[in-house]
Order: C-alpha cells, then sequence, then structure tokens
C-alpha cells in the first residue's frame, strides 16, 4: 500500500493489525528512527553536499532505533549484533 499523503502513511503505521500494543508502539519507534534518519540524510545532502549510500542509511536506522528501543523497553534483551542481524524475534516473527 503507498499512501497518498502523510496523514495516512502515520495511519497505516498506527493500526499494525496483530500486533500488541507494545510491539505496536516498537515498530512506530523504529518508522520514527526511519524517518529521523531520512531527515538528516536530507539536510546533509542539502548543507553540506555529503552523501550516505543505502547500507549506511539502513545501518544507522538499526543502531539508532536499538538505543532507541533499549532505553524505552525493559524487556528488550537483545544484543546489538542480534539485534542488526535479524530485529524480526523480538516481534514474534519467525523465518
Amino acid at each position: 500500500m503507498f499512501p497518498k499523503n502523510v496523514s495516512d502513511h502515520l495511519y497505516q503505521f498506527d493500526t499494525f493489525s496483530g500486533f500488541f500494543n507494545n510491539k505496536r508502539s516498537s515498530l512506530n519507534l523504529i518508522w520514527l528512527s526511519c524517518v529521523w534518519v531520512i531527515w538528516l540524510e536530507r539536510n546533509a545532502q542539502i548543507f553540506h553536499q555529503k552523501e550516505a549510500s543505502f547500507n549506511q542509511l539502513l545501518d544507522t536506522v538499526k543502531l539508532q532505533s536499538y538505543w532507541w528501543l533499549k532505553a524505552n523497553r525493559l524487556g528488550f534483551v537483545f544484543s546489538y549484533h542480534s539485534w542488526w542481524l535479524n530485529p524480526l524475534p523480538y516481534f514474534g516473527i519467525f523465518m
């Protein structure tokens, strides 16, 4: 689904069905981390003529979301390495 505007996108991310509130708010936190990293990258490109690769941005999102979750979720017991390799088990998704 491709939202037509920001409010639709926010609604889509806020209504993850099948997730309990704690997991849903964690997904929201990850989404906010993505938005924040994109915003910082935009500013770096415009104001400092610097450009990061997609992989660098993804690593930044993973690191930032890890630290935000670690600070805000008492039950978050993942090491950074396990989070970086596969964050899905935290949400009860096993592949």
